[in-house]
């Protein structure tokens, strides 16, 4: 993947704000939740998914991987950078915007529920899961980053 994609989140962007390098992302379909009951005795199944006059999805699950290089500084000092990347994303109580790279017309609003990290001595591995809601929403006039 490119260096440059990334995710911005709260108005900061993965890479250019924290030099974390998107190196796996999960973006899945929604799922469409089918409601379905069959009466005693019969044969035949009803389907009541479209009872509201639309259909109903599940939450999505995001999933993306980072990696953090370690340039030419102190340990201790790379360690606070990915203390610092891991708040940034868990630091809204609700769902916030999330914008990625790779999707430019939409955006989703999600919240990080999940991150863990591997740290060696020159990188850090950062994996990050989303709850986000199903239906994508359309940035109106191209904009990216704003909120």
């Amino acid at each position: 993947m490119n260096r440059e994609y990334g995710i911005t989140f709260l108005n900061y962007h993965s890479f250019l704000t924290f030099g974390a390098i998107l190196s796996k992302r999960d973006v899945p379909f929604p799922q469409q939740i089918f409601i379905t009951e069959t009466v005693p005795y019969s044969n035949t199944e009803y389907d009541f998914s479209m009872i509201l006059g639309e259909k109903i999805y599940k939450p999505i699950t995001i999933k993306y991987t980072f990696t953090l290089v370690r340039r030419v500084i102190e340990l201790e000092i790379f360690d606070s950078r990915v203390t610092q990347f891991e708040e940034w994303l868990t630091s809204p109580a609700g769902k916030s915007r999330l914008d990625d790279d790779r999707i430019r017309l939409h955006h989703f609003m999600a919240k990080c529920t999940k991150i863990s990290h591997e740290i060696s001595p020159y990188t850090a591995i950062i994996d990050t899961e989303f709850t986000a809601d199903p239906i994508r929403i359309f940035n109106y006039g191209g904009e990216k980053c704003t909120q």
